[in-house]
């Protein structure tokens, strides 16, 4: 719910407001549409790189969203979601599903199980089972073989630097502009802190190439994050909270658990390719799937980036993040309680002073 405060007029005490209520922060609508506008910057790029296959099986999955509306608006008479959020929902739903994806399959899977969520929780969010995620879990699960599937070797898990070791041996290729731009960013930038950044690895910023869309323009990730909290679209405390914690985890142990080194993982690897940024930003924000108070976001962001490198890893997972979602969101409900107890205990003692006096 958005914070409202009575809005007073001091000019003239005699004026009558007709709208004595102001918005803080903007509305559900206004916040959903802002994130529309910036997913299409992302699609832009596809357009751009030429990738007509992920633009149709995003619109696949934007038109299956659409169309359960109007299943419901038929059962129900009366709107469950805006347009809006229709739209921004299977752009999410599109963002994550392979390129490769057969398009009837994408319109089939999402029409049928935003049809289903939403008789059973009659409205457009549940703080269990955000549609998203469960839509690309079931997409994972109808056909793994359309996901890509990457495999550490013990050599790579041994080395240093992971994200060098993939370009040097050619696992992944850098775009040609990665060289230029590199050696004029560290002559600039880095080599003034003792520092240069390895060839590459701007390519995995600007577009690592995923056949997964929500994995690849990270950059326009990074820029939609800054427009997002400055307007206060989206909270930044479980973005902000799950990604450091993600990131620290990566650092600290990375593939220790494989027989890797202590305190060698790359985050930058991590961060660019595991799709935790785009997830975080916009599926684990998603409205009624998560606490209310500042305390208990904190806790649920730093819980959630436990939960991603649990399930996601150090780099290349294709759906570890929504699984990672489902599970956050069925702890959340927990955490919820807890703050519904602490606030009713709060108000008790509130009552209890206001009586005595």
């Amino acid at each position: 719910m958005n914070n409202i405060f009575l809005k007073k007029s001091i000019a003239n005490p005699e004026t009558v407001i007709l709208r004595p209520f102001f918005y803080t922060k903007p509305s559900v609508r206004a916040s959903v549409l802002g994130q529309i506008f910036l997913l299409f910057l992302q699609l832009a790029a596809l357009f751009l790189t030429k990738s007509y296959s992920a633009l149709l099986v995003i619109g696949c999955a934007v038109l299956a969203t659409i169309a359960s509306e109007f299943v419901n608006i038929k059962k129900y008479k009366r709107h469950h979601d805006s347009l809006a959020i229709c739209i921004a929902q299977g752009l999410f739903v599109g963002m994550f599903l392979p390129e490769s994806f057969p398009l009837l399959a994408v319109f089939c899977i999402t029409f049928f199980t935003f049809v289903i969520i939403k008789n059973a929780f009659v409205s457009f969010s549940g703080t269990w089972a955000n549609p998203v995620a469960v839509t690309v879990a079931i997409a994972y699960f109808t056909a793994s073989s359309y996901f890509p599937v990457f495999l550490f070797d013990r050599p790579m898990i041994e080395t240093v630097n992971i994200g060098s070791y993939l370009y040097q041996n050619e696992i992944l290729t850098p775009l040609p502009i990665d060289f230029s731009l590199t050696t004029l960013v560290n002559e600039k930038f880095f080599n003034k802190f003792g520092i240069s950044l390895p060839i590459g690895y701007l390519t995995l910023l600007i577009d690592n190439g995923s056949i997964i869309p929500a994995f690849r323009f990270n950059l326009l990730t990074i820029v939609s994050s800054i427009i997002l909290f400055s307007l206060d679209m989206i909270t930044a405390i479980i973005p902000i909270a799950s990604i450091l914690t993600y990131l620290l985890f990566v650092k600290v142990i990375g593939f220790f658990v494989l027989g890797g080194q202590m305190l060698q993982g790359d985050m930058f690897l991590a961060l660019c390719t595991s799709g935790v940024a785009f997830c975080s930003l916009f599926v684990l924000t998603w409205y009624g799937t998560i606490p209310y108070t500042t305390s208990g976001r904190l806790f649920y962001g730093i819980l959630c980036g436990v939960v991603f490198y649990v399930i996601v890893g150090c780099a290349f997972s294709a759906s570890g993040c929504m699984f990672s979602v489902l599970i956050a969101n069925v702890l959340s409900p927990f955490i919820q309680m807890i703050e519904n107890r602490r606030i009713n205990k709060d108000v008790s003692k509130m009552m209890e002073v206001c009586n005595a006096k």
